[in-house]
């Protein structure tokens, strides 16, 4: 027996449970049901979910915008780096979702792959956005390299409103029904809450510690009732 086993085994037998081929089962099936908690009002109607994410996502210092014509995307990153006074120049995410949108009409620079450290601003797309607390959901892969959520100083996202999901509960539902029946487990699932912050220094908050000083999310409204 392993050391872990005699340790798992003390705790059961402290709590008076018996290790038997039902109680596995009972884990296990516990495990794969995937059931959800209490879950908020606010976040109960998928109607208002639009609307509760953009509130709950300026709540934490994020700009929003949201456009009908997928057309726009380009034109709202280029205004927002203008608005500060940044660079007209991203690298973006390889991802083909990003190919939608007229790129070349903008007057924005564009590379395409991995953030370096001189990138100072990055475009991707989201997996999915999380109303109830206005987070956004990435998942990682070749063509969306986890660096450029991280490592510019600036951070746009692009996402359409059939993303958005009532609960973080929801979100996890969507990624495992995306998976499938893939064994292999993206290498990386961040979520994202506005600009990275921290107290730590002086008890003062401090923006772009860990990642990004600004995030500009960007929402298609493809809604098509």
């Amino acid at each position: 027996m392993s050391a872990r086993e005699t340790i798992l085994g003390e705790i059961g037998r402290s709590l008076g449970r018996k290790a038997t081929a039902d109680a596995a089962r009972e884990i296990d099936g516990r495990i794969r049901r995937h059931e959800a908690n209490l879950i908020p009002r606010r976040a109960a109607d998928p109607a208002k979910h639009l609307a509760l994410f953009v509130e709950r996502s300026e709540r934490l210092g994020v700009s929003v915008d949201v456009v009908k014509d997928a057309r726009e995307v380009p034109e709202k990153i280029a205004a927002w780096l203008a608005k500060h006074n940044l660079p007209a120049r991203v690298k973006m995410s390889p991802d083909s979702a990003l190919d939608a949108y007229p790129w070349d009409a903008s007057l924005l620079s564009i590379g395409r792959g991995r953030a370096a450290p001189d990138d100072l601003n990055s475009v991707t797309p989201a997996f999915a956005a999380i109303a109830e607390t206005g987070t956004v959901m990435t998942v990682s892969d070749p063509a969306r390299p986890t660096t450029l959520n991280f490592l510019p100083d600036n951070h746009a996202i692009v996402l359409n409103k059939s993303q958005i999901v009532g609960t973080l509960e929801a979100a996890w539902a969507k990624f495992r029904e995306n998976l499938g029946g893939q064994t292999a487990m993206p290498r990386t699932v961040n979520l994202i809450s506005g600009a990275s912050r921290t107290g730590d220094i002086d008890a003062r908050i401090y923006q772009g510690a860990h990642g990004p000083r600004r995030v500009h999310i960007v929402i298609v409204d493809d809604d098509r009732t």
